[in-house]
This record gives C-alpha cells, structure tokens and sequence, in this order.
C-alpha cells in the first residue's frame, strides 16, 4: 500500500513538473533528464524530512522525492537549503524542486509551480489533558496577553495568528 500511495504521488509530481514545462522542447522534465539528475531543495523537518544516522535524507518527502526520481530515471541530490530562499534557489537553477510541507497560499503559488497537494494538516494548540481546552483556551487568549505560542517565521502558523490579532512581531 505505501509503494501505491508513492508511485501514485510520483505520478501526480511528473504530471506537474511535465506542466511546468507547458508542453514545449526544452521543458523541466527535459532539463532534468538531461542532467540525469534531479537537485532537490529539502530543510530538516522531521518527520517530514530530516537525516538519518549516516546522513542520508529520509522521511516522508525524502522518500517520495526519490520515487519520483526513479520515475522519471534519473538520480536524486538532495540539499539543505535556507527556507526563506527556496524561490531564489529555484529561479537560479541551484534546485530544481523544492520538497518540502509547503502551505500552498496565492503568493507560493505566483512564485512557482506546485503540485496538488499530497498532505492535508492544520494548525493546532497543544494543551494537558487534564484541561477543560475551550475554557483554557479562551482564558489564556483573553486574560493572560503575555502568552508565548511558538511558530516558524515565514510558515502559515504566523498568517494564523496574526489574523487572529495573537501575534505581535
């Protein structure tokens, strides 16, 4: 079943990198193929994508980036790249995909070509069990304004939490 889930996802990735292209000689998937190998873009986000004991990249992205490499019959290079970059890294070439959990809004999406979608997630707060969440919730938002809630810069925990008027940069 998980061959399936990552053959399938391979698919759906070539299908958008051969759109990447617009159907023309000369496209991405041509451009990589001639190289032989695909560059791919990754950040250590486990268990998304992170290195194992010896340094070679696993985990969910890692995995499916390499299936689609063999999809297409060429090796896959992983790099470690700065997050706050990737659209640069791209643009010059230095990466050819970025493979990462990636929130698809307007603006990612009027900076590069994306695929669908291949995992669905959400923002959450975590609290002890043993709390009522709603009324802690509430009380921790409205009474205590000190609150310290931690989210990554530049990913869409902060576009959450700033519309909600929760964050103060």
């Amino acid at each position: 079943m998980k061959k399936m889930l990552t053959l399938a996802l391979a698919l759906v990735m070539a299908l958008t990198l051969a759109a990447c292209g617009g159907g023309q000689s000369g496209g991405d998937v041509d451009y990589v193929k001639e190289k032989g190998t695909l560059i791919v873009g990754m950040t250590d986000f486990a268990p998304m994508d992170y290195r194992d004991e010896s340094g070679e990249w696993i985990g969910f992205d890692a995995d499916m980036a390499k299936a689609f490499a063999k999809s297409l019959g060429v090796e896959v290079q992983f790099v470690e790249i700065n997050w706050d970059n990737k659209a640069m890294e791209l643009e010059t070439k230095a990466i050819d995909a970025v493979w990462n959990g990636m929130t698809l809004t307007d603006d990612v999406k009027a900076l590069m070509g994306t695929s669908e979608p291949y995992c669905m997630n959400a923002q959450v707060v975590v609290l002890s069990a043993a709390l009522d969440w709603v009324a802690a919730l509430t009380d921790v938002v409205v009474r205590h304004p000190i609150l310290l809630i931690s989210v990554v810069i530049g990913l869409i925990g902060v576009s959450v939490l700033t519309l909600r008027r929760l964050l103060k940069l």
